[in-house]
């Protein structure tokens, strides 16, 4: 970082002199400013001239990247993310990292993609980016910031959460446990609202439970089914949602 004390102002450059950006301060008070200097641990600088004006900071001289906003919105396969920035300095720009969560899982971080930052600027900047999620299969997503400076080093925002991701497609899972005894978990979902129909059948094709037989919103939907009434065997499930139909087999061991 450099600073300059000229007639027109203070002024700062984060590249070697290649760009400059003048401080907020007025020119009124900065006219005849002829020399600026730093002291101890760059917290404290002086800037003065044969003007007769005399300025002192407390302050960094560095203007910090402030991130003042940063969302996320699932539109159909998509998330986009959105961000804002009130200041910015040496910034070279800004890493998406992606978490994905499933149900007893925590998921891990990974880079998704980058977005190049301002250099430095002491005016708002909003940033975009578009995550397809077509074929992801998770109950939310983290999204977090790497930014990183031209100097290499580099700082994490806090992340964002998109809880209860609409699924994309019908959906039915293995329950779990399986095998069981004498209660099971079904899991299933549905990219819209629809008529649902969930039985159980025995081996002769029998309905020996009734689990969901009604509209229901989309969603992700987690269903207990207790065996404690009938008896050990293998058994069948099938999920009826529309046009779309799936079986899939579930054992009962007591």
């Amino acid at each position: 970082y450099a600073w300059a004390a000229t007639s027109s102002g203070l002024w700062r450059t984060t590249d070697d002199g290649q760009t400059w950006t003048a401080d907020q301060i007025p020119t009124s008070i900065t006219a005849g400013l002829s020399s600026v200097r730093f002291f101890g641990d760059a917290n404290i600088g002086l800037a003065g001239g044969p003007g007769g004006v005399l300025l002192k900071s407390l302050n960094d001289p560095v203007v910090p990247v402030e991130l003042t906003s940063f969302t996320a919105l699932q539109t159909g396969n998509y998330i986009n993310l959105e961000w804002t920035t009130g200041t910015e300095s040496n910034n070279l720009g800004f890493e998406i990292e992606r978490k994905i969560i499933k149900t007893g899982e925590t998921g891990s971080w990974n880079l998704i993609g980058f977005r190049s930052g301002q250099g430095t600027r002491t005016e708002p900047y909003t940033y975009n980016f578009t995550d397809d999620i077509s074929s992801l299969s998770a109950v939310s997503i983290a999204y977090r910031l790497k930014q990183i400076d031209y100097d290499g080093t580099f700082k994490y925002f806090e992340p964002i959460e998109v809880e209860s991701i609409t699924p994309l497609n019908f959906q039915l899972s293995q329950n779990y446990p399986n095998p069981f005894n004498p209660v099971t978990t079904i899991s299933f979902a549905i990219p819209e609202p629809q008529q649902v129909k969930l039985f159980v059948f025995n081996s002769l094709g029998e309905k020996v439970a009734e689990l969901v037989n009604g509209r229901l919103e989309a969603g992700r939907y987690n269903i207990e089914f207790s065996g404690e009434k009938i008896a050990s065997g293998v058994y069948f499930y099938t999920l009826q949602a529309g046009d779309f139909k799936s079986t899939k087999k579930l054992m009962l061991l007591k």
